[in-house]
Order: structure tokens, then sequence, then C-alpha cells
């Protein structure tokens, strides 16, 4: 499988969508301009969807991107998605975002705070502390430990610390 594309793509959620829907991979490759073997690549798992595949599979599916994808832990990039953003998106707003999301540095509190109000929506709200436990899981997965601000810990519920 390549190292471009959404990280945490479900091929399986996707094949059952469709065929839910009783499209042809050659329909919905059609519906997002793609041919029907770029369906089938990502149907087997041989290839992930760039963000915009993304955002493009989840329209024609009637779905939300984040529902293409199987995570056990929600991220930053999870919630980004789930807000219809791709990095590029967030990153006029928070300098070096694409780092934070990978875990690679630290998260501040005012930029945990931009992230909270970015990211909600009428439909999904996004707390601060939801911020926090979403980095540090990247974090954690990515063995690089606790990313959590200290001078911020009384602010984070108890089940989140």
């Amino acid at each position: 499988m390549g190292s471009r594309g959404v990280r945490g793509f479900s091929a399986q959620l996707l094949r059952e969508r469709r065929t839910a829907l009783q499209l042809s991979q050659h329909a919905l490759g059609a519906r997002i301009g793609k041919d029907r073997h770029a369906v089938i690549r990502y149907e087997m798992g041989r290839h992930l969807p760039e963000p915009r595949s993304l955002f493009a599979l989840a329209r024609e599916l009637g779905v939300l991107p984040t529902d293409l994808l199987d995570r056990p832990v929600h991220d930053l990039s999870w919630m980004r998605l789930r807000a219809g953003f791709e990095q590029s998106d967030v990153v006029p707003h928070v300098e070096g975002y694409p780092m934070l999301e990978l875990g690679r540095v630290a998260l501040q509190p005012d930029v945990a705070d931009t992230l909270a109000g970015l990211f909600s929506s009428d439909s999904f709200q996004v707390t601060t502390p939801a911020v926090y436990a979403a980095h540090q899981a990247i974090r954690i997965v990515r063995g690089r430990g606790p990313a959590s601000d200290p001078s911020r810990a009384s602010a984070m519920p108890q089940r989140l610390r």
C-alpha cells in the first residue's frame, strides 16, 4: 500500500457502503472523477485515497469522510477530517499544524483553543480537553509519550489525564 493518502481509510467500509447503495465500481468512479480501477484499488486496500478523493467518496456515498475510516483512536487528523478540512485548510490558522498532527511538537494552550473552535460545528462540538486527548493519543501511539501541557491539566477532565 502506498504511503500517501488518508491514514485509517477502511477499504471494507467503502465496499460495504457502495454495495448497500447498489452502486457499481464504475459508477462510483465516474461520480468522483476517477476510473473504476481507482475504486477497485481503494476497495482492495492497495491504495489510500488522497483527502480530496476521500471527501468526494463520502459525498457520493452520503456519509461523512470519517465514516470511511477505521480508527481505534480519535486523533487530530480524525477531528480535522470530521470537520471537513484538509491539512492545508488548518495551516493558515495554526502554524506548523502538520507536525502537531503527527505528534512531533507539543500542543500549546492557545493552539488547543483555536483547534477546538475550528473543528467544532453545529452537529459536532469539540472541546479544548478533547483536542488535548486527541493530540496525546497520537503521541502515545507514535511512542512520544504524553503531550499535555502540565499547566493545563486541571482544565482537563479526570478521565482524560
